[in-house]
């Protein structure tokens, strides 16, 4: 463009910057961009030397805007209106050119129908935003090689005398990422599915003959009776305990397995409430009591998830207590966006070294034979806080240990 024109243009750019920013209007998908562009179509109507002047600082300022702006932008100028390929190029920027080739710069001043040989089907969306005044956002691909096809984020908007300004940006690698993001999650989402159904038929077909042994003890018991030794009837006795417990591994293997992967609609509840639920359906054996304390919160989440976390951890914090009587307390309170909520034993405490060990898979602190579990119950505590966007972490200094979670006050599901 003309040094005189570029200075009055960007001269117009800042007055109606100052406009814009009077009346709180915003247009275009860039601001400074379209209000630039806006006033480079007038510079071509009016040149006034005494504005230029005044506005030199303002100017040389906004110059280096539209010369280094990472948006493409183009003006044209429709100089019939019954006929679209006489939209004349006026001017366009650098980063145009890069987009759309040297030709933007060097066929200034020419027509489109000199351009191309036949006029593309978007340009009736110029003449159309000319006629009402109506900015038109969309993205258009250009090539026929869908390999090399380029995509483009364009929107167009009328200045004045049937200017018409054109700001694009080429949008293929995040469309094509955009494309990989989704193909990958198609992947995982199937994956998920197939993980779903390998872990069922798995636990099915793993427990069915685990069931035969149990039954095939069972009538060896009876057939025997009391001509048994003692010390076979142990053994069968031990028999008995490693199917059962291999039957509550595969259980808690399939639960680990669907954490987060079962639907389940967001629902309001206390705290409070969901303790004595969980202490109504296993209630703490004899001698031990569980208290709540602090602020009964309201939280809107699925139940299902939070209230297991909570079984697991009332039940662990019993199950492996070192005393036969003993106090579980159970306290929440607010956190920001979160409830926090602490479960705490008086039992024998958790050494500092095992506090990040206490969530992996097959973790226990004692011998199975000691204290039944499958060493599953808190990575799945885990894998339930971290799914909902929680943390967990244990406090242990000598006797007495807590587990302390976070969970979001009002959770809605993700894509939904």
């Amino acid at each position: 463009m003309e040094k005189t024109e570029g200075r009055l243009a960007l001269r117009y750019f800042w007055e109606a910057l100052e406009a814009t920013r009077e009346e709180g209007v915003l247009v275009g998908m860039d601001r400074f961009t379209e209000i630039g562009m806006a006033a480079l179509g007038t510079a071509y109507l009016a040149m006034k030397e005494d504005l230029v002047r005044k506005a030199k600082a303002e100017v040389d300022r906004f110059v280096d805007l539209f010369q280094s702006a990472s948006l493409g932008m183009v003006i044209w100028q429709l100089e019939d209106p019954s006929d679209l390929g006489s939209f004349r190029l006026v001017t366009a920027n650098p980063a145009a050119a890069r987009s759309g080739g040297e030709i933007l710069i060097e066929a200034a001043g020419r027509h489109l129908r000199d351009l191309t040989p036949e006029i593309p089907p978007y340009v009736a969306l110029w003449a159309e935003t000319l006629a009402d005044r109506a900015p038109r956002s969309w993205t258009a691909a250009v090539g026929d090689d869908p390999e090399a096809r380029r995509h483009f984020d364009v929107r167009c908007f009328a200045l004045r005398e049937n200017y018409l300004g054109v700001i694009f940006e080429d949008v293929t690698e995040r469309l094509r990422m955009t494309e990989r993001l989704d193909h990958h999650v198609r992947e995982l989402e199937r994956s998920n599915r197939e993980l779903d159904d390998f872990a069922y038929v798995t636990s099915h077909d793993l427990k069915s003959p685990l069931r035969d042994v149990r039954n095939l003890v069972s009538w060896i018991v009876e057939d025997v009776g009391d001509a048994l030794p003692p010390s076979s009837a142990q053994h069968l006795r031990l028999v008995n305990d490693r199917v059962r417990r291999m039957e509550q591994l595969l259980d808690d293997l399939l639960e680990f397995s669907r954490v987060g992967r079962v639907a389940e609609e967001p629902r309001t509840f206390t705290i409070r409430e969901v303790l004595e639920s969980v202490l109504t359906l296993d209630p703490p054996r004899p001698g031990f009591s569980v208290t709540f304390e602090g602020e009964d919160v309201t939280i809107c989440t699925p139940r299902l998830p939070f209230e297991k976390v909570l079984r697991n951890l009332v039940g662990n914090a019993i199950k492996h207590h070192d005393r036969p009587n003993g106090r579980v307390e159970v306290s929440a309170a607010l956190e920001g966006e979160r409830v926090r909520v602490r479960v705490a034993d008086d039992g024998p405490g958790i050494r500092r070294e095992f506090h990040e060990r206490v969530f992996r898979m097959f973790q226990t602190l004692r011998p199975r034979d000691e204290v039944e579990g499958s060493g599953v119950g808190l990575a799945i505590v885990k894998k339930s806080v971290e799914v909902f966007g929680g943390q967990v972490h244990v406090e242990s200094a000598g006797r007495g240990a807590a587990v302390v979670f976070t969970w979001p006050l009002r959770w809605a599901r993700t894509g939904a």
